[in-house]
């Protein structure tokens, strides 16, 4: 074997992991099947040959995707991305290896030889593991049937071969790969399986596989696998993870009765086959994993097909213009359409009996102006420099063999010869060569060619050498240029309350949709715009449920311009800059969602002049900024309230004094316990915010019992309680709720600010004392009756906020305001006098508060009044020594408590 082969396949695989990657497609790093293997395992030639199909194969995989991804790059314009893959596909090509040429080499090399075979692919596969991070695909370790398009068990799967029989017949005679169909020869039809592998990145080679039957015979001599590839179809329901599809195709090698029959079936019954891999190792125990036995086998003479029906660009031919009576100009067209009368046949007969008229997509009148615009079968848009795929349709009989293409010169007749010589002087791709299968791709590669007409003719062949269509089919499309591809990044964010339930109609009260931001987006192509087409996928490329909401233009001194699928005769959009989306239904869109919007802007002949591709992306809302405290309201994240309204044995405090932006969707709790074990209960608003602080809602409140200042009856006194806010923007979401399976639409809730509040008594919290901290003195009459006072001026009580409290209903000296006693939070106040050591109540005295008491007169002899403790003596004249006093207060609390406050001690003398 010589080293270059290999080294060869190491440059084209260091280049392909060196190349970026294109972000719309698979990771190709993934498709190299990773080639590395215990090297102690090549033991024989036998495992040495069987590596190198492993690692062709990998290459082989390598290239079909990076293929695959071109053809998308291509489609998106994506020029940056086209060259990244041709450099790519171009190292593939250049590390084949010639597999056949070196296992000949290998059959024919002696020990010696082998040896150094061996070391070369030591080293080189260690190089691999080094640089690339590569592995060989690991052996097969299970093998499933799978039924064609889904992912279930098989069960009795039927091979249906077919043989025909060839005619006489050059296909494609002067082209480059024609057929020469003998008359007489026979031709095996074969048929596919789908089988599932893992490790997912193991890799299949034909000769891998052999059909087996329960007692582990082979039916190698009868059946030859011919081709083994990856299954990329539909499935219709989920893969196994860590397993990987591929589609085996197989074909008789000859068809011989008595050998089929007995490989068919049994006088029991039908035989059954199980798909057998072998690619372990000669130094392995075991060399096979086997399928289940559902493969059954049947046989048929093959017919042809007759009709020939075709897609391109996905694009059923059928709903594409030919030119069956005249060109777009109304020029009579020269050629006569046919198709067959009966069964295929090789060629028109001379006198025409095998063919009829057939195939009119002209689709307007001799002499008219064709208008793609309104017509039913439409010149097929495509771009100039971008390639466009036809694929023949195969029957249930599966008997097409092969496909080319030509212009359809014959029908170029607008300006004879002017159109005839325009299109022969295009440059094209993939015209005039016999292509084996149903499928390839033309690219018309001339930018004189933008904005023309030019006719293609299809023909393709049975396996027996019949015409599936005795003239070919033609269709037509007009070339664009490549298109500009804009991309535009939108964010549309829920910001308020939206969707009072999952279901809600859309004549709900709480109804909402909302609109994204606005980006820029260059219009300069979008003069002449005749119809739009909006498409809408998931982030990853897939399609995804369509979601509501109406896309925009906006530009300056034009009003806004709703973009729809609404057709236009020539629409100028130059005007406009920006686009942005309106009125989305969130409800649709999973929450933080990306979702991906083509919008293809194109000419009167279906010709794209731009496409923009937005990615919308749905973010989740924050808990409102507007819903705040007040500033510094929180003092050490404590909020001390003073609450006044009772009501069921609860006292509540009104949000408006320290909150912001309360409404109807906005909750506090207490945090730390459930609902029904909460000290601290929150009363919504049913409004949007306001700023009344009187209506008692929004609310927080508590047991009235939590403010009793008497910590022997309640150790709850003064107790600080969690609080977190929270915001409801409504049914918003759409999500998978934890533990559940499906999608659904939720309540969106965010979680706001956490803090502490308190309940204080504000009686109890205010300061009591004498004024300037002088206490008066006072003499005792001696006589029974006698009073005398103390001004309440000299009563100094402040609450908290340094403001004064009366004992008294008065009105308060700065605003004027009337005030009630100790603002509104005492229902009753009791004097007392207590005297000496033990605090005998009122033994001298008794006191009384009195408002407006006359003290005396002044010099007109008017009264002079005040608000006074009047002190009205209780005994007769007795001798005595100085005595303590206080002055004792019990304030009943509007919640029913009793706060007892007593001031500093004077004296109370007998003697002046």
């Amino acid at each position: 074997m010589r080293k270059k082969y290999l080294s060869a396949l190491l440059f084209g695989a260091l280049l392909f992991a060196s190349a970026g990657t294109f972000t719309s497609c698979k990771d190709y790093d993934d498709d190299i099947n990773n080639l590395q293997e215990q090297v102690d395992k090549l033991a024989t030639k036998e495992d040495m040959e069987a590596k190198l199909s492993q690692m062709q194969a990998a290459i082989d995989a390598a290239k079909t995707t990076a293929e695959d991804a071109l053809a998308k790059a291509e489609a998106a314009g994506n020029t940056e991305e086209i060259a990244k893959l041709e450099e790519r596909i171009k190292a593939l090509e250049d590390a084949a290896i010639d597999v056949d040429a070196l296992k000949n080499e290998i059959k024919t090399a002696t020990d010696s030889q082998l040896d150094s075979f061996r070391t070369e692919i030591t080293e080189l596969l260690k190089e691999m593991e080094e640089k690339l991070g590569l592995t060989v695909a690991e052996m097969v370790t299970s093998v499933e049937l799978i039924v064609s398009g889904s992912a279930v068990n098989a069960g009795d799967q039927t091979l249906s071969f077919g043989t025909v029989t060839e005619k006489d017949n050059i296909f494609g005679e002067g082209l480059e790969g024609a057929i020469t169909f003998k008359k007489g020869t026979q031709v095996q039809v074969g048929d596919n399986f789908i089988v599932r592998v893992s490790p997912a990145d193991a890799v299949l080679t034909p000769e891998m596989i052999s059909l087996v039957n329960s007692k582990g015979e082979n039916i190698n001599d009868l059946v030859e696998i011919t081709k083994v590839e990856p299954f990329d179809d539909l499935l219709v329901s989920r893969s196994t993870p860590g397993s990987a599809l591929w589609k085996v195709s197989c074909k008789l090698k000859a068809y011989d009765e008595d050998s089929f029959n007995a490989a068919q079936a049994v006088e029991e019954g039908n035989i059954l086959y199980a798909v057998s891999v072998n690619n372990t190792l000669s130094t392995d125990a075991t060399r096979n994993v086997v399928s289940s036995y559902d493969l059954k086998l049947s046989w048929a003479s093959k017919g042809s097909d007759n009709v020939l029906n075709f897609t391109v660009n996905g694009k059923d031919a059928n709903d594409i213009r030919n030119r069956y009576d005249a060109a777009e100009d109304g020029t009579k067209s020269p050629v006569t359409e046919y198709v067959w009368a009966g069964n295929a046949d090789t060629s028109i007969n001379k006198d025409k009996t095998n063919v009829k008229l057939g195939d009119d997509r002209c689709d307007n009148t001799i002499g008219n102006k064709f208008d793609n615009l309104t017509a039913n079968k439409k010149l097929l848009p495509v771009q100039q420099g971008v390639p466009f795929t036809v694929k023949v349709n195969q029957t249930e009989n599966n008997s097409i063999r092969a496909i080319y293409i030509v212009r359809d010169d014959a029908n170029a007749v607008e300006s004879a010869p002017s159109e005839l010589n325009a299109w022969k002087s295009y440059s094209y791709e993939g015209l005039n060569k016999v292509i084996e299968g149903t499928e390839t791709t033309i690219t018309i590669n001339a930018e004189q060619a933008i904005n023309d007409i030019i006719g293609f003719r299809v023909y393709a062949v049975n396996y027996d050498g019949t015409l599936v269509d005795p003239d070919g089919k033609a269709f037509y499309v007009v070339v664009g240029k490549t298109a500009d591809i804009t991309l535009v990044n939108l964010t549309v964010k829920p910001n308020e309350y939206a969707w009072s339930v999952a279901n809600a109609p859309t004549s709900d009260s709480y109804a909402k949709y909302f609109d994204s931001d606005a980006q820029n987006f260059d219009t300069k192509n979008l003069k002449n715009v005749a119809t739009f087409t909006v498409e809408q996928f998931a982030a990853d490329g897939e399609t995804s449920a369509p979601f509501d909401g109406e896309i925009y233009l906006k530009g300056k001194d034009v009003n806004d311009i709703r973009l729809d699928n609404a057709i236009f005769s020539s629409y100028d959009l130059t005007k406009y800059n920006q686009i942005y989306y309106k009125n989305v239904d969130v409800r649709d869109i999973k929450d933080n969602e990306t979702r991906i919007i083509k919008v293809t802007f194109k000419d009167k002949n279906g010709g794209i002049l731009e496409t923009c591709e937005i990615s919308l992306t749905k973010v989740m809302p924050e808990f409102p900024t507007s819903i705040v405290p007040f500033t510094n309201v929180l003092v050490n994240n404590v909020l001390v309230v003073y609450p006044k309204h009772i009501e069921d044995g609860k006292a509540y405090y009104d949000l408006d004094n320290v909150w912001h932006g309360v409404d109807k969707h906005t909750t506090f709790a207490q945090t730390g316990v459930t609902a029904d074990k909460a000290t601290v209960v929150y009363r919504g608003t049913d409004v949007d915010p306001e700023t009344s602080v009187t209506d008692n809602k929004p609310e927080l409140g508590a047991p009235i019992s939590i403010l009793n200042p008497n910590t022997e009856e309640n150790a709850a006194y003064k107790t600080e309680y969690p609080i977190i806010n929270s915001y409801s923007f409504g049914y918003i979401s759409y999500d998978k709720l934890e533990g559940a399976t499906e999608y659904t639409n939720n309540e969106w809730i965010v979680e706001g600010q956490t803090f502490k509040i308190r309940f204080g008594n504000y009686v109890d919290d205010c300061t009591y004392a004498w004024k300037d901290n002088s206490a008066p003195t006072l003499t005792y009459p001696g006589v029974k009756g006698e009073t005398s006072y103390i001004d309440l001026d000299n009563i100094i009580i402040t609450d908290w906020y340094k403001r004064p409290a009366y004992l008294y209903d008065t009105k308060d000296k700065v605003s004027g305001t009337s005030v009630s006693e100790l603002n509104g939070y005492a229902k009753d106040v009791k004097i007392e006098l207590l005297t000496g050591s033990n605090d005998q109540i009122n033994e001298y005295y008794t006191p009384t508060i009195e408002t407006d008491y006359q003290v005396g007169t002044d010099s007109e002899n008017k009264p002079i009044k005040k608000n006074v403790i009047l002190l009205t003596s209780n005994v007769t004249a007795s001798q005595g020594g100085t005595v303590p006093t206080k002055i004792r207060l019990t304030i009943t609390d509007i919640y029913g408590f009793k706060v007892v406050k007593t001031f500093d001690p004077f004296n109370m003398n007998f003697q002046k």
